[in-house]
């Protein structure tokens, strides 16, 4: 229950409303009744309108800039009628950026995130992350490390089932940085050390406890978060201990080939006995092994 609690927690916090404000998403929801919304704030003016889509209605986005280029943006999907949005610089003395967030339905499923700037006489945009709730951003980038540039901080949500059931899986901390137009995978610097040592110190309990059979899912992410810290063979020995090793374990299915693609062929498929084996196939199949060294 602690673990489908925390999951909860984070679903709602991606939904939350409050006040306008350059750290934190701010929900914008419309309905039939009422399908227009205007919002002005930090010099944007954003009109968003329903529009009937195919499983869920979409939103039209007509939004103008403080330098005021306009662009119209369409988004297929928007459960609910929501849309949110953040607004914020990425960098020390940086220009806004807008960051629009939409959300899909269904079960776990899918939250995305486009960022939006202006770059010369144009408007450009990128999508930074389409996934799930538990690993969505929930407020605006922040600068974690120091050096004026902000750091975008999802899960990774390849955990989520992969050793355990969703509820009790944990995701541990990808970051991001945000150059030339395009989204920079950082989580290796060790600038982001303390961040994985909170992150440890977090979930260790959870897969320290024994009396809940899905800590596996914890184990996993401890022992990933330790392999950024360089402490991999220390965790993978000590998350084994105490990993749980019933008949029912979950264990992901491994690959004896890299595809590149969706999917393993026949027969190349390795299905694994224990904790150990799989989590050593999975960290480096997922790259968390690449470019630290393991003592």
């Amino acid at each position: 229950m602690k673990y489908f609690l925390m999951i909860i927690a984070a679903a709602i916090a991606a939904f939350s409303s409050g006040e306008a404000s350059a750290q934190s998403f701010n929900d914008v929801e419309m309905s039939e009744e009422t399908p227009k919304a205007t919002v002005s704030d930090s010099g944007f003016v954003m009109q968003f309108e329903l529009v009937p889509g195919e499983y869920s209605p979409g939103i039209l986005a007509m939004v103008q800039f403080p330098t005021g280029q306009s662009k119209l943006l369409k988004f297929d999907n928007a459960a609910f009628g929501h849309i949110e949005y953040a607004i914020g610089t990425l960098q020390t003395n940086g220009p806004q950026v807008l960051i629009l967030k939409t959300y899909s339905g269904g079960a776990h499923c899918c939250y995305t995130n486009d960022l939006y700037w202006v770059e010369g006489v144009s408007i450009k945009g990128v999508s930074l992350y389409t996934g799930d709730a538990g690993s969505d951003i929930h407020e605006f980038p922040k600068d974690l490390d120091g050096d004026g540039i902000a750091d975008f901080e999802l899960g990774d949500d390849r955990f989520y089932y992969s050793f355990t059931y969703y509820a009790a899986s944990f995701a541990p901390p990808k970051f991001f940085n945000f150059y030339r137009g395009t989204f920079v995978d950082v989580s290796d610097s060790e600038s982001f050390y303390p961040q994985y040592e909170l992150f440890s110190a977090e979930v260790w309990p959870y897969c320290a406890d024994t009396s809940e059979q899905g800590r596996n899912g914890a184990c996993a992410a401890y022992v990933a978060s330790e392999a950024r810290l360089g402490r991999y063979r220390q965790a993978t020995y000590k998350a084994s201990n105490v990993a749980y090793a019933g008949k029912d374990a979950v264990y992901p299915t491994g690959c004896a080939v890299q595809t590149g693609v969706y999917g393993c062929p026949e027969g190349k498929e390795i299905a694994f006995q224990d904790f150990r084996s799989a989590i050593d196939w999975f960290l480096r199949d997922a790259g968390y092994l690449e470019s630290l060294l393991t003592n």
